[in-house]
């Protein structure tokens, strides 16, 4: 998914998570009638959200582990570190990101159905952790697109040390039958 991506193929997630959160927020304030969102349990939000965040984990630990490759070249070595480094780093903001907008959420939907504010506010909340739905999808979906990045980038490197080995086993069988 090259839509997240700036010239330099960073990837600008967070500035997209947020812009999506907000725009999904505020389409659903504009689509629902605002008292329809009072009657939405959110029992699972807290649940689906660490699930997301788990899966998403899970890509940056999967990603970490490309780093272990040891049949290339120096030069090759360095550009995949350099390359996962880059994109786990954006990975982990985007984790913590959520994982500190979670705690945040589930607070305030918890004061919300506490009752102890004015209802519109309660609503609001709702309707803001509703918001985060689709920047979770698609964040997931971008994760995984980022570690299909950096294996299909593993899996060239290793093609081009296939290359190279069956390159001077065959100049050195050419040496021989010459000798």
């Amino acid at each position: 998914m090259k839509i997240f991506q700036d010239s330099n193929g960073i990837i600008n997630l967070t500035m997209v998570i947020l812009i999506i959160v907000l725009s999904s927020a505020v389409l659903f304030l504009a689509i629902f009638d605002m008292p329809y969102v009072q009657y939405i349990s959110f029992r699972w939000y807290q649940g689906a959200g660490f699930a997301v965040i788990a899966l998403m984990a899970q890509m940056f630990f999967k990603l970490n582990d490309v780093r272990e490759q040891s049949k290339i070249s120096e030069i090759a070595f360095y550009s995949l570190q350099s390359a996962v480094r880059i994109k786990s780093s954006i990975l982990l903001k985007v984790i913590i990101f959520y994982f500190l907008s979670l705690i945040i959420n589930v607070i305030l939907i918890s004061i919300a159905d506490s009752g102890k504010i004015d209802s519109s506010f309660a609503q609001l909340f709702k309707i803001i952790s509703i918001g985060y739905l689709p920047a979770w999808i698609l964040s997931v979906i971008n994760s995984y697109h980022i570690y299909l990045d950096i294996s299909e980038y593993k899996a060239e490197l290793a093609l081009q040390d296939l290359k190279e080995t069956s390159r001077k086993s065959a100049v050195d069988r050419l040496k021989a039958n010459h000798e």
